[in-house]
């Protein structure tokens, strides 16, 4: 079975400030459970209007914001019971979606090392290393809270199949559905 991680650059304004403080190209990284993109989740905005209502999101890769955003798609091996347990966790989260929020704070802390853990409160990288994580798969032993974008673009096991714009990814299906 596979899993996917994206790496993007929405060029927003936040999406431009994380790169400049970073030096790294991609400022956003997501969960997909599948190669067409359909189930990609993460932790981000819920409007487009207002980055602060932020928090667990089902991404639409079908967005203006992602269809013009710069991205490089991994895919990662893993076994039926890994798979299983990150699809629980995600559904988890889900059922669960009104009580998580965005890290703010934990991505402030992130930028000077000070280590800010608060129960359901995540930024993107945070969440994917900790939804990895659950899985028994650990991103180089870096906490989830220490993750950045970078960290999973240097992760040895992962295998690049697409760098891009986002709305050139071969795979792009509009009608693709799995239950």
């Amino acid at each position: 079975m596979k899993i996917y991680i994206l790496l993007t650059n929405t060029n927003t304004l936040l999406a431009r400030t994380i790169q400049k403080s970073t030096g790294f190209p991609f400022s956003h990284v997501s969960l997909a459970l599948d190669s067409s993109l359909f189930y990609t989740y993460s932790f981000g905005r819920k409007s487009d209007l207002n980055p602060f209502q932020a928090g667990f999101v089902r991404e639409n890769m079908y967005d203006p914001l992602f269809q013009n955003a710069t991205c490089t798609i991994y895919e990662l091996s893993v076994s039926e019971e890994k798979f299983s347990q990150i699809k629980h966790s995600i559904h988890h989260m889900k059922k669960n979606e009104k009580h998580y929020r965005y890290n703010f704070l934990g991505l402030f802390a992130l930028l000077f090392q000070i280590p800010y853990k608060r129960a359901n409160y995540m930024f993107c990288s945070q969440f994917v290393g900790q939804t990895l994580l659950e899985a028994d798969i650990s991103i180089d032993d870096i906490p989830p809270e220490f993750l950045r974008p970078s960290d999973f673009s240097a992760f040895a096991p992962l295998n690049e199949i697409f760098s891009g714009q986002l709305k050139d990814y071969p795979i792009f299906e509009k009608e693709t559905c799995i239950a």
